[in-house]
């Protein structure tokens, strides 16, 4: 089996520390009985630069490569060893990074990636969807890192965005140069993080009466994810593991703990999430989020997810026995 880090962390066109890196980047070591390096890294970033018009218009690389560098020497510092990128790409403020263990790079093959832009109806990339999709000893991986509209009324309009992502992605892998390939859940794993933006459908008080009593079972059951997924309105073969944090959006910037008190006063909600397909050969061993992150209004997500590709011993997917 083979461990994945799977990170999301909307920004807010903001730069994170070095601290808040590292913070998030080591925040889903599940326990020190199941503390490996992960074999691969997929790191999703939101609104990574402003969106503006200029930035709307023009893509600026120099951002990019210090975040790569940044993020890289984080991970060689937590994992003592220089993981290999296989491909960075940006659409606006959206950008996926994809890295794997050294070992593992020699059997890395068919990396393809594509965007889906479906900001001011499919003209821009301000909304939309990055994938990566590759193969490792043969075996088919999609990762999917998505920024879906926002608000909190438009739930029909973010199911519909995610459809419209992997219909735009099933057509792209299937017309792919060196393709076809399979549609993203036509792949052996595939994952889907972002700041997905599902609000929760109830009134600003009581969320936040609730919130002070940890009452999660309560506030999950009105969380328009699991709704739309209830339903079959999107993420249908899509999986998530329990949701034991609070919830990541909105935080007053500089904050550990203290909900937007702006004049707006948002209702907190669970934006920013990590699910994955092909749920049967997956165990998520850690599904968190890093609250001691201030930079941003939102707080980075993270999952330690373990997979038993085609041929591997799926029994291995158990968790580990506890240490003495």
């Amino acid at each position: 089996p083979l461990r994945l880090f799977v990170g999301t962390f909307n920004v807010n066109g903001k730069t994170c520390d070095d601290a808040g890196l590292a913070a998030w980047l080591s925040s889903a070591n599940s326990s020190a009985n199941d503390a490996e390096p992960p074999d691969v890294l997929v790191i999703g970033f939101q609104e990574f630069v402003d969106l503006n018009a200029q930035n709307m218009l023009r893509e600026g690389g120099g951002k990019r490569r210090e975040a790569q560098e940044r993020v890289e020497a984080a991970v060689h510092k937590l994992h003592g060893a220089r993981y290999i990128l296989v491909q960075a790409e940006q659409m606006v403020g959206v950008l996926l990074l994809v890295y794997v263990a050294p070992r593992l790079a020699s059997s890395v093959a068919h990396v393809a990636t594509e965007t889906v832009k479906t900001g001011f109806g499919g003209a821009a990339g301000n909304k939309g969807g990055v994938a990566l999709r590759m193969e490792i000893d043969g075996a088919s991986v999609c990762v999917i890192n998505a920024h879906l509209p926002s608000g909190a009324s438009h739930a029909d309009d973010r199911n519909a965005t995610v459809g419209e992502i992997l219909r735009g992605l099933t057509s792209a892998f299937g017309a792919a140069r060196d393709g076809p390939y399979p549609p993203p859940l036509g792949h052996d794993l595939c994952v889907f993080v972002g700041d997905l933006n599902y609000r929760l459908d109830e009134r600003n008080e009581d969320v936040r009466a609730k919130l002070a009593t940890s009452d999660w079972a309560s506030l999950l059951a009105s969380d328009q994810l699991n709704a739309a997924r209830r339903n079959r309105l999107a993420f249908e073969g899509f999986e998530e593991a329990e949701v034991t944090f609070r919830p990541t959006y909105k935080f007053d910037v500089g904050t550990v703990d203290r909900y937007d008190t702006s004049e707006k006063a948002r209702t907190p909600s669970w934006c920013d999430r990590v699910l994955w397909g092909r749920g049967p050969h997956v165990r998520c061993a850690a599904y968190v989020a890093c609250h001691s992150v201030t930079c941003s209004d939102h707080k980075p997500v993270a999952a330690r997810l373990v997979w038993a590709p085609p041929g591997a011993d799926a029994a291995a997917l158990a968790p580990p026995p506890p240490t003495a």
